[in-house]
């Protein structure tokens, strides 16, 4: 059965602002979220040390942050940002 997939509201603004300026990379980053509907745990996905159960995905210089909840199946997108910024903006998000 597959995953619910919800984006923080910030994920999904990165999203607007990439598909006006860089069409092609928003393309691929909504295909990669769409597919973690059938596979939240694609080949390639690692979990996030030192933020548990926090999962990441990498799609060209670009990050998605995302964290799964098997018991009600969803998937919820917490960021996405370039390779440079994730990380601070996971941290941000998540009050760390």
């Amino acid at each position: 059965m597959p995953y619910a997939v919800r984006l923080h509201r910030e994920a999904d603004k990165f999203l607007d602002r990439l598909a006006k300026a860089q069409p092609k990379d928003a393309d691929a980053i909504e295909d990669a979220i769409e597919r973690l509907a059938e596979d939240p745990k694609p080949p390639g996905c690692k979990p996030l040390i030192g933020i548990p159960e926090v999962w990441r995905v990498c799609v060209g210089k670009y990050r998605i942050c995302y964290h799964i909840r098997d018991d009600v199946l969803l998937v919820y997108v917490v960021t996405i940002s370039t390779r440079d910024n994730v990380y601070d903006a996971l941290r941000r998000r998540l009050g760390r």
